[in-house]
């Protein structure tokens, strides 16, 4: 089990005896949010951490007991990446500041950015999906936002619902 951790980083944990324990602790500045796994070519498991100030985190975590870090993804300078989503080879970056980014994960060490859509200003705080078809954006400031990801190159708002109180 790998999971962030708002103020330390992201820590590996394993079952050991009764109860799982910590295995490795891999600190990052920042303030780690969300994670999320993508299984990439010949079996090589990648982690992606929505890190806040430092971008998304990139890691190898095929062998937990020797993560390998790789530089991070940096969204846009100075902005927040509050939650990821790897749905098939594409990663989902909510951006708190921004808004949804996604990037093409066929090199899973430098994902390639492939399209955006503009929440600016709504604080976006968490995404998921029901597979290859949709995903839910929940906004600070604007509520529920569904969007058709079946092409993620172009990726396309359905529709929002307006939430009175902040989600």
């Amino acid at each position: 089990v790998i999971a962030a951790d708002g103020e330390f980083g992201a820590e590996v944990f394993g079952y050991v005896g009764p109860a799982f324990q910590s295995l490795v602790e891999i600190p990052y500045d920042g303030g780690p949010r969300n994670i999320t796994f993508y299984e990439g070519e010949l079996d090589v498991t990648f982690a992606y951490v929505a890190n806040y100030l430092g971008g998304v985190a990139i890691m190898n975590v095929t062998d937990p007991s020797n993560i390998m870090a790789y530089d991070p993804l940096v969204v846009e300078p100075g902005t927040w990446p509050y939650d990821v989503e790897v749905v098939g080879d594409y990663l989902f970056v909510a951006n708190y500041d921004m808004g949804l980014y996604v990037y093409d994960l066929a090199d899973p060490q430098n994902p390639d950015e492939v399209d955006y859509y503009d929440l600016m200003g709504l604080g976006c705080r968490a995404i998921d999906s029901n597979g290859d078809n949709y995903l839910i954006v929940v906004t600070y400031e604007g509520g529920v936002h569904k969007f058709d990801i079946s092409n993620p190159m172009n990726i396309d708002l359905l529709g929002t619902t307006a939430i009175e109180d902040n989600p």
